[in-house]
């Protein structure tokens, strides 16, 4: 009769075990399953600072070799980079508030302008008549600044 009572305890007592034990396994799949979420969150938003990083350093680049551009058409045409640089510059910037384009782009249709005669105190007011005729014609942009081309000192 012992060894039945013994049986019967032991039983008893591994059952009370086996609850536990899958118990604490639920507990730990729990916890292993929030610390994956945690670690896909944590991906996701490491994954979203990169590539806004990498969207920023891009248009820093696109910004500068806009810049270097702009500088290199002023030595080229025998402009002073120094008298021209900065002023055309900030007119980049002021015509990127009233249009819908970026003032790279901006200087970049600057460079365009001076390359094909434009001279660099002429240049803003000729970017900007540019952009409106481009803008009430629906036509690109280099093909209104080329239009500006033959426009002399006098013209603008």
């Amino acid at each position: 009769m012992k060894l039945a009572e013994a049986y019967v305890d032991i039983t008893a007592r591994t059952g009370k075990f086996m609850r536990a034990l899958s118990s604490v396994r639920r507990s730990l799949g729990n916890i292993m399953m929030r610390a994956a979420k945690m670690a896909l969150a944590i991906t996701a938003a490491f994954t979203a600072v990169t590539f806004v990083a990498w969207k920023f350093a891009k248009a820093a680049m696109v910004q500068e070799r806009a810049e270097k551009l702009l500088d290199a058409t002023l030595q080229s045409t025998g402009q002073s980079v120094k008298k021209y640089g900065k002023e055309l510059r900030n007119a980049a910037s002021e015509l990127q508030k009233l249009t819908v384009y970026g003032d790279e782009f901006i200087l970049e249709l600057m460079s365009t302008g001076m390359n094909l005669g434009v001279t660099a105190d002429k240049i803003s007011q000729v970017t900007k008549y540019a952009i409106g005729l481009a803008t009430s014609l629906k036509m690109d942009l280099a093909t209104s600044m080329a239009g500006f081309e033959s426009t002399d000192s006098d013209g603008v």
